[in-house]
């Protein structure tokens, strides 16, 4: 019986160890134009490990608007990124996650995808293989964007 008990507290001191050292932290930033990007990175080694993108378009008719969805939907075939787009009244909402643990930012500067290469150089800076917060958070202030407060 005392066996047991000390079984079930060691395990739920191991998850309270692991859940408490977490060291990834969540910062978002907002454009006057409403794009809201969000950075996941590493406190420990300042190293981004995934950000998301999302922005609202007004397309002048229902041809762009699919156009864009399909853009999208192409993009998320590639490893590492997820994407959504939706359109209301001719109001297209769209998102791109991308998983830097996945598609390296040292791979979308070199991408055969002009677009991903254009989001490495736009929303992300670091140094050879890692996109690092510091760099990142210096550059998109510069682009204008404001931290938003959680």
């Amino acid at each position: 019986m005392y066996e047991k008990n000390y079984s079930t507290h060691f395990k739920f001191f191991i998850a309270f160890i692991l859940l408490g050292c977490s060291s990834e932290v969540t910062v978002q930033y907002e454009s006057a134009n409403f794009t809201k990007i969000t950075y996941t990175y590493d406190k420990k080694t300042d190293v981004i490990t995934k950000f998301k993108i999302e922005n609202r378009t007004e397309v002048p008719d229902e041809e762009e608007a699919e156009k864009v969805k399909q853009f999208f939907k192409e993009l998320e075939l590639l490893d590492g990124i997820k994407t959504t787009a939706s359109e209301k009244y001719l109001i297209v909402d769209t998102s791109l996650e991308i998983d830097l643990k996945v598609l390296k930012y040292s791979d979308m500067k070199k991408s055969f995808v002009p677009a991903i290469r254009n989001l490495a150089e736009y929303f992300l800076d670091g140094d050879k293989d890692n996109a690092t917060y510091e760099k990142t958070s210096q550059l998109i202030i510069a682009r204008k964007f404001v931290q938003r407060k959680k």
